[in-house]
């Protein structure tokens, strides 16, 4: 496995991990949870 092959798996696991967390964001606001824990 090249160098630039690395990379771009790296780069779609980067944005799957940036899709979820998106999503995720979005499932938590609709439930009306904080996104910050209170101090």
């Amino acid at each position: 496995m090249d160098v630039e092959e690395r990379r771009r798996l790296v780069e779609m696991f980067l944005r799957r991990c940036v899709t979820y967390c998106d999503a995720s964001i979005e499932r938590k606001s609709k439930r009306g949870e904080d996104e910050e824990p209170p101090s």
